[in-house]
């Protein structure tokens, strides 16, 4: 994703189509409007547009049970942009910014960081289911040694 003044913007795109962090959170998008809206079935989209991620079920185990944990721990409404709408789509709300950086620094072994972003998605409630999920991403080349606790 590109950052600037504003944060991350989800729908940057390489030549090769978009990157890696978009379509995780658009995998994400479709899991959280899953639970938003049962009826339309979003899950099945996310399943969809994992297939372009490396490790496509492995991610989508990875996001789906990162959601599902936060939803288990957090009390107030989480905000996220339609996926369904490209215009939507095009912006990063502020809990989708903390969802996606929370995931970021896992995969790139900065643990303290990450749980610091759980504790705050999770708002204050328990942690260790999503800290648990958060391990099951792949890391990132190069990304520091170590596990979630």
């Amino acid at each position: 994703m590109r950052r600037d003044k504003t944060g991350p913007v989800a729908a940057e795109e390489t030549r090769d189509g978009p990157n890696e962090e978009a379509v995780m959170l658009q995998v994400a998008r479709f899991m959280f409007q899953s639970f938003a809206r049962p009826e339309e079935q979003a899950w099945r989209h996310a399943i969809d547009y994992s297939t372009t991620l490396d490790e496509p079920s492995r991610m989508l185990r990875a996001i789906s049970e990162t959601v599902q944990a936060m939803r288990a721990a957090r009390v107030s409404v989480f905000r996220f942009a339609n996926p369904a709408c490209p215009r939507c789509a095009r912006q990063v709300t502020p809990h989708e910014r903390q969802f996606m950086a929370c995931i970021s620094c896992a995969r790139r072994g900065e643990f303290d960081k990450a749980e610091r972003h759980a504790t705050l998605l999770c708002e204050g409630n328990g942690t260790g289911m999503m800290l648990a999920a958060l391990a099951l991403f792949p890391e990132l080349p190069g990304a520091r040694a170590g596990a979630l606790h």
